[in-house]
């Protein structure tokens, strides 16, 4: 409790301090220390995951001024209750309504590459860097969607533009790494995943797109399908319904793509939305849907880090238990970004002490 208090009372004096900085005199307007301290205590409420007092502060924020800090505050506060299209839209009236401010088209491009439509991220930056030539967060950001494996580290893990959901549970062990990735199944209860030598971890962990994280241990490895069974110390609250496609797709089927970009390290993320084909991406690995939604399958890496797709067929079979039900086939296609928002709080992290 201590060091959460102390975080927070940081937090606040953080943003006080880069506004005295920013200020060309120093000082601050009449009401700004009071707004200031309404952001800090809104960067508190998100990093200890209390993200209905973060909406409500910086809520408040927004109205004591119309600003670019509070508006990225509501943003990732949208983001973390799982709300990808209400962040997404207010992200781009961000960008569009304080173009003096880099940072608000930084984050507007993360989210619009996390869903899926990277080429307009890309423009998006092209666009703020018109604006602002030689802006550092902007080149950093760029630098990262043209990499082929784009995370966020350094400024882009600061506030107000936090490009990062925020992991509130207690600390990990320094040996724990980010060993796989899984879908929530069983109300909430339990995951498949992809884990190389499950056996091997003293001790696992699971953390969805919102940054909850929930402890588990091992049921059931399958070998011969590359998918561990995990069951969750405690269900993760309000889970969203999985749905099964009816059948398997058929080589070239179009289909969503949901996964989390895997590097060193145990910092929460925003998984990644990719759009394309069955079969045809050398990165299709985490759960594929149909343009219904439907889970299709689950592409599992092998020993080379190639991807083995994994039918919802022989899911059904192995896990059928544990499963969501097969959803109704006149369901409506979902957009890309319906899709996301839909698969944020089912798409884990796995993270595992060795």
């Amino acid at each position: 409790m201590t060091r959460r208090l102390l975080g927070a009372g940081l937090l606040v004096a953080a943003v006080l301090l880069t506004a005295a900085v920013a200020g060309s005199d120093g000082g601050l307007a009449p009401g700004e220390h009071d707004r200031l301290e309404w952001l800090g205590r809104g960067e508190a409420a998100l990093a200890r995951g209390d993200v209905t007092q973060a909406l409500s502060v910086f809520e408040r924020a927004a109205g004591m001024r119309h600003a670019a800090d509070s508006e990225m505050g509501l943003v990732r506060a949208y983001m973390q209750s799982g709300a990808y299209r209400r962040a997404l839209a207010f992200a781009a009236h961000t960008a569009a309504a304080h173009r003096d401010v880099p940072a608000g088209a930084v984050l507007y491009a993360w989210l619009l590459h996390v869903g899926g439509q990277t080429a307009l991220a890309q423009r998006a930056l092209d666009t703020a860097d018109a604006r602002a030539p030689g802006d550092t967060l902007v080149a950093q950001a760029r630098a990262q969607l043209r990499s082929p494996t784009p995370v966020a580290e350094g400024a882009l893990l600061d506030a107000p533009w936090r490009v990062a959901p925020h992991d509130a549970g207690a600390p990990l062990p320094p040996s724990a790494a980010v060993a796989g990735s899984g879908i929530l199944v069983d109300a909430g209860r339990r995951a498949l995943a992809s884990l190389a030598g499950p056996g091997a971890a003293r001790a696992l962990w699971v953390r969805d797109g919102l940054g909850r994280r929930r402890a588990a241990e091992l049921e059931r490895y399958v070998e011969s399908l590359g998918l561990s069974l995990l069951r969750l110390e405690a269900p993760m609250d309000d889970a969203a319904a999985l749905g099964l496609a009816p059948r398997d797709p058929f080589p070239g089927s179009p289909a969503f793509a949901m996964d989390f970009i895997v590097k060193s390290g145990i910092a929460p993320a925003w998984p990644v939305l990719r759009v394309g084909f069955v079969g045809t991406s050398a990165h299709d690995t985490g759960a594929l849907f149909d343009l219904h939604g439907r889970l299709v399958g689950i592409g599992v890496p092998d020993a080379d880090g190639r991807p083995r797709f994994v039918h919802v067929s022989a899911l059904r079979r192995e896990f059928g238990e544990v499963l969501g039900v097969v959803a109704d086939q006149s369901a409506q296609r979902l957009a890309a970004d319906a899709m996301y928002e839909s698969a944020l709080p089912l798409a884990l992290q796995v993270i595992a002490d060795r």
